[in-house]
């Protein structure tokens, strides 16, 4: 007889499970998974590259320049923003719900500030956690890892939304941070090797049509093209990963309290 118990490997909520049900999102809706990651990941991945000053050696920023990366930086991170919560509203919905995808983009948009407040909450309480020992702060990282998805399913108030996570992980912190480490090291392992390739890749176009003095030259562009490729499919999986967690811990059954 199975065990479906919270600490069987046939429970719900460990990595298996988890990520046949991310996958299952993909491809039933990565055809409009992935132009929303063009769009809203790639493009801003790729903008921000080209429009982020270069450095100077020993020479310090200047005002204009520092405002200039800050605002650069903002834009493509608020752009990164609106495309993760579109995809995680994909995902949490298991589609549009009835809308067209202009609409999913709109209602997006009125969520990009309390998803900001919700990652702002959730980076300082993780990096508090950590400088106590890092134990907390993968604790916190685990309790808190479902809000976003929250927000993206409708929930305007930030502070609700980790609530909601902090209700919903109750329990099972330990089974959400496994999964949540499996990830981690998949995409990493992922990134990095996409980005091995970028390099080679622009090595080689470097080598092939000569450096371009005074500009990016087509290995640069190469190595740029392939890097936020590698961003914008890695943020579909991550927030349909996520997605799926928020879905799988809706389901549980809950201890009366």
């Amino acid at each position: 007889m199975a065990v479906n118990g919270p600490g069987s490997p046939d429970h719900p909520l460990s990595f298996a499970p988890v990520w046949a049900e991310t996958l299952g999102l993909i491809r039933r809706h990565g055809d409009l998974m992935w132009p929303l990651a063009a769009a809203f990941i790639f493009l801003p991945q790729l903008l921000v590259a080209v429009l982020m000053p270069a450095p100077v050696e020993g020479q310090t920023p200047d005002f204009a320049s520092s405002l200039l990366i800050l605002s650069v930086g903002a834009a493509g991170f608020a752009a990164t923003l609106l495309g993760q919560i579109s995809i995680a509203s994909l995902a949490v919905n298991d589609g549009t719900a009835g809308q067209t995808l202009g609409q999913v983009i709109r209602r997006c948009a009125r969520l990009v500030l309390p998803a900001l407040a919700v990652v702002l909450i959730q980076g300082i309480g993780v990096l508090v956690g950590t400088f106590l020992l890092i134990l907390p702060g993968l604790w916190l990282l685990s309790r808190l890892s479902v809000a976003l998805p929250t927000v993206a399913a409708g929930q305007h108030d930030p502070i609700e939304a980790l609530k909601e996570s902090w209700r919903l992980t109750d329990g099972y912190a330990l089974r959400i941070f496994g999964c949540l480490a499996i990830l981690t090291c998949g995409i990493l392992l992922i990134y990095i090797s996409i980005l091995s390739i970028g390099v080679a890749v622009g090595a080689i176009s470097t080598i092939a049509a000569g450096a371009q003095p005074g500009g990016w030259g087509i290995g640069r562009w190469a190595f740029e093209v392939i890097a936020a490729g590698a961003v914008a499919g890695l943020g579909i999986i991550s927030m349909c990963f996520y997605a799926s967690l928020l879905k799988v811990l809706r389901a549980l059954p809950r201890d009366p309290a």
